[in-house]
């Protein structure tokens, strides 16, 4: 069912079309990536109270309301096409995601073998690139036909999400039934006070890291994903064309996904952290000089990264902590990542619009610089643990 959930839950017809969405009815990219900071924002402010939520809620409960909170984005998506609207419908999106973020993962965690779970991990993560590549180019299909067919399919996909969440099952039994009001607040802040002193603690030195290393490599991935529906709307791409390009991207990705399990039995984790900043590196480097045809191969490139970044990760978050904050310290990871990533898209959006597409590399290659200064502590950190 989780892998089912994964699909449904990342089944965007709209999201890859989201730039020609807006444009469609009249915003500017700056009012687009400017929905992207607040979207980002938004999860800023929620991811961390929404993984506390099932921490000490539940975490069926949870991922329940986000895809009520799914169906609601779409609506909104559908039936209120201004500024103010699409407003709306990105909070209630960025709600969805955070009651999602951490709860599935975690519920993955606790309810697989410990040996097998990077591999469930990295099935999950391939189902939901796979979804994401498949629902692209089901969208540029439907794009091809009326640009308003996008969020009637999003919003399909989002009632049989809440349906097939429905039927998951919760793995422990010590979440309670029901709470008052005064009850869930006193837990939901003990368990804040709890992730603080775990994140805090000096002997955690080497979850802060990965969580900082993991929102830097987050930023630059998500970054070339938007930049690469600005690539789209600067080649006046053919939505046949986009949507094709979406099923190679997410393919990419969930191809990544697979590998991790082999890539963490062979090889230590400080190689595959650099292994990761290099990968980002090229991307933001390279990316700058060449043309903006050949910019295309380093989306795919970015493509690969994320996905190999995502299952990674979270194995090394879930192997390292308690199940009591679990889910709380997954939501934090997403949370660092969305704070980065709400600075950096207000700049690359500006510099798009202002200057040139090309302008948008070397300022994540300045904010790549900045992430070498983490990876060093980090590798350090590890080789320290190894000995």
């Amino acid at each position: 069912i989780l892998k089912r959930v994964a699909g449904l839950k990342n089944f965007h017809t709209l999201c890859p079309f989201l730039i020609a969405y807006g444009l469609f009815y009249g915003l500017s990219l700056f009012n687009i990536f400017f929905l992207q900071s607040l979207f980002a924002i938004a999860v800023i402010v929620l991811e961390v109270p929404a993984g506390v939520l099932s921490d000490c809620y539940g975490r069926k409960r949870c991922v329940c309301y986000g895809a009520v909170m799914a169906i609601v984005s779409a609506s909104l998506f559908l039936l209120w096409t201004s500024f103010f609207g699409f407003i709306l419908a990105e909070l209630a999106y960025a709600m969805a995601f955070v009651l999602f973020s951490g709860s599935d993962t975690a519920l993955l965690f606790e309810s697989s073998d410990r040996q097998q779970y990077s591999h469930h991990e990295s099935r999950v993560q391939a189902y939901s690139r796979s979804s994401e590549g498949l629902s692209g180019f089901i969208g540029g299909l439907a794009y091809s036909l009326s640009i308003v067919l996008l969020p009637i399919l999003e919003l399909i996909a989002a009632i049989i999400l809440l349906y097939q969440t429905l039927s998951l099952k919760e793995v422990r039994s010590s979440y309670p039934a029901h709470w008052r009001g005064s009850q869930l607040r006193l837990a939901w802040l003990e368990q804040l006070r709890s992730l603080k002193q775990h994140f805090m603690n000096p002997d955690n030195g080497f979850i802060r890291l990965v969580i900082l290393f993991s929102a830097f490599v987050s930023t630059i991935t998500l970054s070339m994903f938007w930049l690469l529906q600005v690539w789209f709307a600067q080649h006046h791409l053919a939505p046949y064309w986009m949507g094709c390009v979406w099923l190679v991207y997410h393919s990419c990705s969930a191809f990544a996904s697979l590998w991790v399990k082999p890539c963490m039995a062979r090889l230590s984790i400080d190689k595959l952290f650099i292994g990761l900043f290099l990968g980002c590196t090229c991307v933001v480097i390279i990316g700058g000089v060449v043309s903006s045809q050949g910019v295309l191969i380093l989306f795919l490139l970015s493509a690969l990264l994320f996905g190999f970044k995502m299952p990674f990760i979270f194995c090394v978050i879930n192997q390292s902590v308690s199940h009591d904050i679990r889910a709380g310290l997954l939501s934090l990871d997403s949370c660092v990542s969305r704070a980065l990533f709400a600075v950096i898209s207000l700049v690359v959006g500006y510099v798009v619009q202002a200057f040139s597409f090309q302008a948008a590399f070397y300022v994540l290659a300045g904010f790549q610089v900045v992430s070498f200064f983490i990876l060093l502590p980090l590798i350090k950190y590890k080789q320290v643990a190894s000995v």
